[in-house]
């Protein structure tokens, strides 16, 4: 019985764990993206740079998502493509 509840435990962690990847969305321009994903899609523990400073950023953490527009649109490469 121990042993079920633990698998049953570690299943679901493994299933909220789990987001949907957005590899394929792309995005022409940050109005755009912040029309989708208000404060930016970025890396997990990447924190908005504002003149050298760092600043606490809400963007969403998807590396599939950030990783297909931040060629284009994360001009300050911290990271985070359109943050706010």
């Amino acid at each position: 019985m121990k042993k079920t509840i633990a698998s049953l435990a570690i299943l679901g962690l493994s299933v909220t764990l789990t987001a949907p990847s957005h590899a394929s969305e792309t995005f022409a321009n940050c109005k755009a993206l912040n029309s989708t994903y208000k404060y930016g899609v970025g890396l997990d523990g990447a924190q908005n740079m504002v003149k050298g400073k760092p600043k606490p950023s809400k963007h969403l953490v998807d590396v599939a998502l950030y990783e297909a527009n931040k060629k284009k649109l994360d001009r300050d490469k911290d990271g985070i493509v359109c943050e706010k």
